[in-house]
């Protein structure tokens, strides 16, 4: 296939691919299918030894450019497949996934009446292999709210994500470091500092969840507890991560923090701060933000309860003294 158009595309749709060979037909198809037709679709393999090659030539159609790298993991795949990207807006779309035909229309629309929103996603329908498994992925919607519940966890699924071009050139690529193995993670944590982000409440892709997985292997959940503590200490206004951040991360993704001199009580004020501060940054009403609040509370004081005594405290409430004693306590 040749890499050579004439007309500039839109959305470049990226995808990775290794060994990809008995699902790649299905995920190249549903994007050939798409209502919205202004795109190209740029597929990277990453070093496959099966016929992944051979089913992506087997497409005619002017639109997918392929190209080929030495086996270097699916990040650097995404850097290659953006580095030959021409399009204004970058859709995620994994070898494995299906996308419904709407998908790319409903995110152009969305950004075209959104011009403050730098990334979108949507939810998915979760299959196992090629079987429904009934269960659907549906992660916040509004601006705000995501920001604060991505300070703790990824809530965009990745083959939903679309952004614009600029937000890539202004935040860079996917890391390579193997330290920080939550690649989309990691990445969409830089964007949430400088960028709003939204969900669509729209069923936008099919996600496909393999037995097996990395996701579970403690290493990759220790990652993820290191990218959640910057993410809090960032939202804090703090310039580096402190135990109290690493505490707070680690009892949000249900873990044993393990730090002897971190008191609930400082916990629960961190997360009030943080609320605070991201409420005021989205301009989001105290009554809208604060149900999102209390649920985080409540996790908080489940998992401070699954290791240690819970003291009698009283939950937090929002409001502006507690705002301006906050702001004294949580200095940079």
């Amino acid at each position: 296939m040749a890499l050579q158009h004439t007309r500039q595309p839109v959305v470049s749709v990226i995808t990775p691919a290794y060994n990809a060979a008995p699902f790649i037909a299905e995920a190249i198809a549903s994007i050939l299918k798409q209502t919205f037709a202004e795109f190209e679709m740029i597929i990277v393999d990453d070093g496959s030894d099966d016929q992944t090659a051979e089913i992506v030539a087997s497409f005619n159609d002017d639109r997918i450019r392929f190209g080929r790298q030495k086996r270097s993991g699916v990040a650097a795949a995404r850097n290659h497949a953006i580095g030959l990207s021409r399009g204004l807006y970058l859709a995620f779309h994994d070898a494995d996934d299906m996308a419904f035909p709407e998908r790319l229309q409903k995110q152009m629309e969305y950004f075209a009446h959104h011009p403050e929103i730098g990334l979108v996603g949507g939810a998915a329908e979760v299959w196992v292999d090629r079987t429904p498994s009934g269960e659907y992925y549906r992660y916040p919607t509004e601006p705000a709210h995501l920001a604060f519940e991505m300070l703790f966890e990824n809530y965009l699924v990745h083959s939903s994500v679309m952004l614009r071009r600029r937000v890539i050139d202004a935040v860079g690529l996917f890391t390579l470091l193997e330290s920080r193995r939550h690649e989309d993670y990691e990445l969409w944590s830089r964007v949430s500092r400088r960028f709003a982000m939204a969900n669509l409440p729209d069923v936008l892709t099919i996600y496909r969840n393999h037995p097996g997985s990395v996701c579970g292997t403690t290493d990759f959940e220790a990652n993820g507890i290191m990218l959640a503590s910057e993410n809090i200490a960032y939202a804090a206004g703090h310039r580096k991560v402190k135990p109290a951040h690493m505490a707070l991360a680690s009892l949000m993704r249900g873990h044993d923090p393990k730090i002897a001199a971190i008191q609930y009580p400082d916990l629960q004020q961190l997360l009030l701060w943080i609320a605070y501060r991201l409420a005021r940054r989205f301009h989001a009403p105290v009554a809208q933000f604060a149900p999102r609040f209390h649920a985080r509370q409540e996790i908080l004081r489940h998992q401070w309860g699954r290791f240690y005594p819970l003291p009698p405290a009283k939950p937090l409430e929002l409001s502006i003294p507690w705002r301006r004693r906050l702001a004294k306590i949580f200095r940079p």
